[in-house]
């Protein structure tokens, strides 16, 4: 494989830079992953190729839910539940492209959410990550 500094330096000219103290010719690392910040507000992508957008107040969490394959026109829906401890309870309901409703309890644990009952089993989402922005 050809360094792609080799069209724009040449071979020799890459040689002479090789030979420079401290000098790689290594491509420049990836930037690294970010690590989202703990806590429930900010983005989360569910097992249902859902976008999730979570904001917690106190005890109250809310979000919205959207078809991330369609930007929302499959599907949108809106929750609220109130925390205690790592659990969530709450009931949801279709705004976009479906009409169902229910409610729903899901277990926190770090960046993970898990659904461990819901009322209406067309619910898609069972497992939620937290991402970055």
């Amino acid at each position: 494989m050809t360094h792609p500094l080799s069209k724009i330096l040449g071979c020799a000219a890459l040689v002479a830079l090789a030979a420079l103290p401290g000098a790689s010719l290594a491509p420049a690392p990836a930037l690294a992953q970010c690590i989202p910040p703990l806590g429930l507000t900010g983005y989360w992508r569910g097992n249902d190729q859902g976008d999730y957008y979570i904001r917690q107040i106190g005890t109250d969490v809310w979000w919205v839910g959207l078809d991330a394959t369609t930007a929302g026109k499959g599907w949108t829906h809106a929750f609220r539940g109130t925390r205690v401890g790592n659990t969530i309870r709450g009931s949801w309901a279709d705004v976009r492209g479906n009409v169902g409703s229910g409610s729903m309890i899901l277990a926190v644990s770090g960046r993970t959410m898990v659904r461990t009952f819901s009322s209406n089993p067309n619910f898609g989402g069972s497992k939620w990550s937290k991402r970055c922005s």
